[in-house]
């Protein structure tokens, strides 16, 4: 029976360290982007912080794995 992620995306065989960076990237790029946000105003921003928890969501779904 196949693996069932909550997430699809990046193959299994992934390594955990990249995971781990791409997660770091993720979490450092809402934290410029809700800064921004809250600095500007900018809807962009805005659209920077629903992107990043995305990618928040698909990193960590790949280590729980």
């Amino acid at each position: 029976m196949p693996q069932v992620y909550l997430v699809p995306g990046a193959p299994p065989d992934v390594s955990a360290t990249a995971r781990l960076l791409g997660l770091a990237a993720a979490i450092l790029m809402l934290l410029f982007s809700s800064y921004m946000y809250h600095s500007t105003g900018d809807w962009v921003a805005l659209v920077f912080v629903l992107g990043s928890v995305g990618y928040i969501a698909f990193f960590v779904s790949g280590l729980r794995s």
